[in-house]
C-alpha cells in the first residue's frame, strides 16, 4: 500500500462534502496513509476547502480545467505523478462520489485494472463507430456489470470511478489519454450520441489502453460497487469484502447513503455500516454547503415592475406593517393556536395586532387561502385577499398574523415562481415567517398518524394509504417533511436570514411561547389539543379502512367510530409507541443535521 497513491478531482462546491466523506473513509476503513493521497483541485475551488485540506494534512495540487471543463478534468491528474519523476509509484484515480469500506489490495499490480461499466453507456454501436473512426482494433465484447437484459460493451470500457495504473504505465497513459480525449472532443458531434460527451473521459481511456497496447485486468464489482440501480451485479463476489461503494446520486438530503436500491443484504449491510460510522463521527465541515446546494434556486419572475405597481395600489399610502406568517410545522399545536388567536381577535386588536378573519372556516380558523394561492400560483387571488386584509386594518394596527401549517407542509410542493409571492409580501410588509420544530421522532410518529387518517391525495403520495411507519419513512414526500434544515436554508436563500424565526416546540406551552414571541401578555388558559391522536391499535384499524379506498365523506364517517373506539382503548394501553427500529432510522437521518440545528439555530432535542 505504501507505493500506491490515490488521487481524485474536486472542481465544484458539490464535491466538497463528497470529498470530505471520501477522505474520511480512506482513513477510517482503507487505512491509507495521508501522505499518499493527492486531492487535485481546479482553479475555482474555494479557499475554505483548500484550508480544510491543509489543516488536516492532505496534499493538494491545482489543475486547470480541461476540454469540457467537467468530466474531462480528471484527465489532468497524471501530470502531477509524471512530474514527480518517481518510477515506483502506482496510482489509483477515483471519482469523488465513492466511499471505502476496506483496505485496497489490487490482485495484480503489473497491469491496468478497473471494473467494466455498469450499463452500456454509450451504446455498443456508438463505441464501434468511434473505434472504426480511430482505426483501432475493437477489443473483446463482454457483458456489462448490471444484469439488465445481458447487455454488452467492449472489455476496456471501464467505469471511471476506480482506475488502477501501475507505475510503468503512468507516462504512457497520460500521453495517450490526452491524445484520444482531444481527438474525441473535436469529433464528438460526428457520433450522434449525447452520451459520448458525458462519458468522453472513459471512452478516451479505452482508446488509450488499446492504442498503447497495454495489458489490463477487469476487477470484480467489489472494488467499485454501484448502489444507484436496482439491479444485481454480474461480477459481485459474495465471499469477498466490498472495498469501495460508488454511490452516484444515492446520498440523501440528510447527508448519508441510501440503501433502498441495494441488490442483496451484503451490500445493504455495507451501506448501513458506512452510515453508522458517519453518524457517530459528526460533525462534517461541508455538510452545510452540501445542504445549501440542494436549495432550489429562486426565480425572480423577470421584471417585477407591474407587480410593484399592484403593490402600490394595495398599500394605498398606508404605512408598512409587520406581517408574521405562522407557517407550522404540522403537529405542533397549530390548530389550538389558530383557535386561540381567533377567539382572542378583539384582545389582540386592542394590542395593535390583527388576526384577519379567515374567510370560510374549514376545521380551524386558519388562512388556507394563502396555501391555495401558492399551490395554484394565483397572484390575482393573493392580491384579492391582501386587499381584504387591509380593509380590516385600523389606525392602531402595527402587526398582522396569518396562520397555516401548509406553508411548511407544502413548501417543497410550491413551484419556484409561486415562492416569489413571499418576495412580494416582503415588499409589502416587514415580513417574518415563524416556524416551530418538534423532536424528529415525535413529529414523525404524529405526522405518520395524520397521513394515515388523511384522505387519499394524488399530490401527497403517502396520504390515506395502508403503510407502516417504516414504509412511510421510505416515501420521499414524507421524508422531506423531516428535513427541517433544508426548509430553513431555502427560506433563508429566498428571503434572507432575518425573515425566518425558528422555535423549539414545547407541548405544554405552545400558545404561551407564541404570545411571548408577539410580545403580548394575555390572560388565558392553555387551549386543549384539538387534534385527536390515534393509539397504535387504532392506526392499524385505519390502515385496514384505507385498503377499501373510500371516498372522503365515507372515510370521515368511519373515523368517527375509530376515534370513539380509540378513546376507550387508550384507557387500557400505554398510548402511542414507536418501535426501536423506526426510532433508530429517524435518529440516524437526523444525526448529521442536529449539530447545525443545535449550534447555529438553538434547536436541540436532547431531552
Amino acid at each position: 500500500m505504501e507505493k500506491i497513491f490515490i488521487s481524485f478531482v474536486v472542481d465544484t462546491p458539490n464535491h466538497y462534502y463528497q470529498a470530505e466523506l471520501l477522505l474520511f473513509s480512506l482513513q477510517q476503513f482503507a487505512l491509507h496513509p495521508k501522505q499518499n493521497i493527492i486531492v487535485q483541485c481546479t482553479t475555482n475551488v474555494d479557499q475554505k476547502f483548500i484550508a480544510f485540506l491543509d489543516s488536516n494534512g492532505y496534499k493538494h495540487h491545482i489543475i486547470d480545467k480541461y476540454l469540457d471543463g467537467t468530466y474531462c478534468n480528471k484527465i489532468q491528474q497524471l501530470n502531477y505523478f509524471e512530474k514527480t519523476g518517481k518510477n515506483d509509484i502506482d496510482v489509483i484515480l477515483l471519482d469523488t462520489d465513492t466511499f471505502f469500506l476496506d483496505q485496497i489490495k489490487i490482485p495484480d499490480t503489473s497491469r491496468f485494472a478497473a471494473k467494466i461499466i455498469d450499463a452500456p453507456n454509450p451504446a455498443l454501436k456508438s463505441i464501434e463507430n468511434i473505434f472504426a473512426a480511430a482505426k483501432i482494433t475493437l477489443p473483446d465484447i463482454i457483458k456489462t456489470d448490471l444484469k439488465i437484459r445481458d447487455q454488452t460493451s467492449i472489455a476496456t470500457n471501464f467505469n471511471g470511478g476506480f482506475y488502477f495504473i501501475p507505475s510503468n504505465y503512468i507516462n504512457k497513459i497520460n500521453a495517450y489519454w490526452k491524445k484520444w480525449a482531444e481527438w474525441l472532443f473535436a469529433k464528438k458531434e460526428e457520433f450522434n450520441d449525447p452520451k459520448v460527451i458525458i462519458h468522453l473521459d472513459q471512452l478516451s481511456m479505452s482508446l488509450a489502453i488499446n492504442d498503447a497496447g497495454l495489458e489490463y485486468r477487469n476487477l470484480d464489482t467489489n472494488f467499485n460497487c454501484p448502489i444507484h440501480k436496482k439491479s444485481p451485479q454480474k461480477y459481485f463476489q459474495k465471499k469477498q469484502p466490498i472495498v469501495m461503494l460508488h454511490y452516484h446520486n444515492e446520498i440523501n438530503n440528510f447527508g448519508i447513503l441510501n440503501y433502498d436500491k441495494a441488490t442483496n443484504t451484503i451490500i445493504k449491510n455495507a451501506i448501513i455500516k458506512a452510515n453508522n460510522v458517519l453518524i457517530k463521527s459528526c460533525p462534517f465541515i461541508f455538510l452545510e454547503s452540501f445542504k445549501r446546494n440542494l436549495v432550489v434556486p429562486k426565480n425572480t419572475l423577470g421584471d417585477l415592475t407591474e407587480i410593484e405597481k399592484e403593490i402600490s395600489k394595495v398599500l394605498k399610502g398606508k404605512k408598512k406593517l409587520k406581517l408574521i406568517i405562522h407557517g407550522g410545522t404540522p403537529k405542533t399545536g397549530t390548530k389550538s393556536l389558530q383557535f386561540f388567536l381567533h377567539n382572542n381577535r378583539e384582545k389582540l386588536k386592542k394590542n395593535g395586532i390583527l388576526y384577519p378573519l379567515p374567510g370560510a372556516l374549514s376545521d380551524a380558523p386558519k388562512h388556507q387561502w394563502l396555501v391555495t394561492c401558492l399551490m395554484e400560483n394565483n397572484i390575482e387571488l393573493l392580491f384579492k385577499n391582501l386587499d381584504g386584509i387591509f380593509n380590516q386594518v385600523d389606525n392602531k394596527t402595527h402587526t398582522i398574523i396569518l396562520s397555516t401549517e401548509g406553508i411548511y407542509n407544502h413548501w417543497f410542493d410550491y413551484s419556484p415562481d409561486a415562492k416569489v409571492f413571499f418576495l412580494i409580501l416582503q415588499k409589502l410588509f416587514d415580513l417574518e415567517i415563524a416556524v416551530w420544530f418538534r423532536k424528529h421522532t415525535d413529529f414523525a410518529f404524529s405526522f405518520y398518524g395524520q397521513n394515515i387518517k388523511n384522505p387519499h391525495n394524488e399530490l401527497i403520495t403517502c396520504a390515506g394509504k395502508d403503510l407502516s411507519l417504516i414504509q412511510m419513512l421510505n416515501d420521499k414526500w414524507f421524508l422531506k417533511r423531516l428535513d427541517y434544515l433544508l426548509f430553513i436554508y431555502e427560506v433563508e436563500a429566498l428571503l434572507g436570514k432575518q425573515s425566518l424565526k425558528v422555535f423549539k416546540y414545547s407541548n405544554s406551552s405552545s400558545i404561551k411561547d407564541f404570545c411571548r414571541y408577539i410580545n403580548v401578555n394575555l390572560d388565558f388558559a392553555e387551549e386543549h389539543d384539538r387534534n385527536i391522536k390515534l393509539n397504535n391499535l387504532s392506526i392499524e384499524i385505519v390502515r385496514i379502512i384505507n385498503r377499501c379506498k373510500l371516498p372522503p365523506a365515507d372515510k370521515d364517517e368511519c373515523l368517527k367510530y375509530v376515534n370513539n373506539l380509540d378513546s376507550i382503548i387508550s384507557k387500557y394501553q400505554l398510548g402511542k409507541q414507536m418501535g426501536k427500529k423506526e426510532e433508530k432510522i429517524i435518529n440516524d437521518l437526523y444525526s448529521i443535521d442536529k449539530h447545525i440545528l443545535e449550534n447555529v439555530y438553538g434547536i436541540g432535542f436532547n431531552d
